[in-house]
């Protein structure tokens, strides 16, 4: 999935299967590119392979009611690479951090039918996940026939 990020002066974008996440200056006008980094430094406590080219990124929407030009925040940016770990970034000149992580657990029941932490059952997918002012939402196909 392609995604486009606003940050207070510009865009990022970063294109599906592809490693590289574009800043695009937009508050002058002059759409100058530049390579944005991923800062994974703090995230000590994820051992999963960091895979950028999977790396989907989402951000909470600006509230288009009260939404005004000189915005000074930029809204919570979250992303995900596989099915273990939500992450939320913080952005400042050309760099993403990462700041948290969720990780993405087997329930009880799914725990004793066999899931561990190695695989959960969550599947994450872009269209599935959504981003709100408090929470996210994850939504996840099951099978249904599955005794849990």
């Amino acid at each position: 999935m392609t995604s486009l990020i606003r940050t207070t002066d510009g865009v990022i974008f970063k294109e599906s299967s592809q490693s590289t996440l574009k800043f695009f200056q937009t508050s002058d006008y002059t759409y100058t590119q530049s390579t944005v980094t991923v800062d994974w430094g703090t995230m000590s406590s994820y051992t999963g392979t960091v895979d950028l080219a999977n790396l989907v990124l989402k951000q909470h929407r600006d509230e288009w009611l009260t939404y005004s030009t000189s915005e000074t925040d930029v809204p919570t940016v979250v992303g995900f690479m596989n099915n273990d770990y939500v992450f939320r970034f913080t952005y400042a000149t050309l760099v993403l951090t990462a700041a948290d992580s969720i990780a993405m657990p087997c329930n009880a029941n799914q725990v004793t039918a066999g899931c561990n932490t190695e695989r959960a059952f969550i599947t994450l997918q872009p269209e599935w996940f959504d981003i709100g002012t408090n929470y996210i939402a994850v939504l996840s196909p099951i099978d249904c026939s599955a005794q849990y």
